[in-house]
């Protein structure tokens, strides 16, 4: 028993537990479950803000562009409005985006959702969009909300 457990000591001594990548890692959330600093809540998913994007180009927000680490609140009953990412959304009935195309989202994602918005994988459907050339397969950039300033792919 006692050489067994030096072996099991041993063994672990080789390990390291050093800052895991969970670059790709997905959180569920709600409302008693906040995301991480810099995502915003989307669909009960966190999702990024676009910050680690090198041609993140903001988020239009009604007459307003969200920067880096905000989202877009925008609802039937309030004007859209840019909050903290991983706020929620205060209005009842209003979407909250962190990205609004593709171009939003790093290179191996896409900007997944259509009234709620967030990078997720590239092969998600539906997706956000500010234009036609945001979807692929033929598909057009539709905006059945008029209240956001973002559409998502589909046959309109």
């Amino acid at each position: 028993m006692t050489a067994r457990w030096i072996v099991c000591v041993a063994a672990l001594a080789g390990c390291t537990f050093d800052d895991p990548d969970l670059g790709a890692a997905k959180f569920k959330c709600d409302a008693a479950h906040a995301c991480p600093d810099g995502q915003a809540c989307v669909a009960g998913v966190c999702g990024g803000s676009g910050s680690n994007v090198a041609t993140f180009d903001g988020v239009k927000c009604g007459a307003a562009t969200c920067t880096a680490g905000q989202q877009c609140c925008a609802g039937p009953l309030l004007a859209a409005t840019c909050q903290p990412a991983g706020t929620a959304c205060t209005a009842n009935g209003e979407a909250a985006a962190t990205c609004d195309g593709v171009e939003d989202c790093p290179a191996d994602q896409a900007c997944c959702g259509a009234s709620d918005a967030a990078c997720g994988a590239a092969s998600c459907t539906p997706r956000a969009c500010q234009s036609v050339d945001d979807c692929t397969g033929g598909l057009g950039c539709c905006r059945d909300l008029p209240y956001l300033s973002w559409g998502y792919c589909g046959a309109c």
